[in-house]
């Protein structure tokens, strides 16, 4: 099976907009607004061993590794939404570096019941 019949979850990716002034000097609160929307990607926990990640100067504390074909445009600080989680996204690594799929280390920040 190929990588891309692997990818069997199908989620969202959010990114925090700014919000427009208010017409009396301050400004309208932000919100969480989708840039991908029914992407299909791979979840893979990361076991203890693996959690404390190296890479680029880089500590990163990932619980879980979501892998994607490759989307421009996702950075750190993002949010991945898939059923009732939300994920915050930690690195961004091009995997297989050819920019053909993405492997993102995030950690858990909410559940949404």
């Amino acid at each position: 099976m190929s990588f891309a019949g692997q990818l069997d979850k199908t989620v969202s990716i959010h990114d925090y907009t700014i919000g427009a002034s208010d017409g009396m000097g301050g400004y309208a609160t932000g919100s969480w607004a989708p840039i991908y929307k029914k992407i299909k990607g791979a979840l893979v926990v990361i076991s203890k061993g693996e959690q404390i990640l190296a890479y680029d100067k880089k500590n990163v504390f990932a619980e879980v590794w979501w892998y994607f074909e490759h989307l421009s445009g996702v950075k750190e600080g993002q949010r991945i939404h898939w059923d009732s989680k939300v994920y915050e996204i930690k690195l961004v690594l091009s995997w297989q570096e050819k920019e053909r799929f993405m492997k993102l280390a995030c950690i858990e920040i909410a559940r949404q019941i």
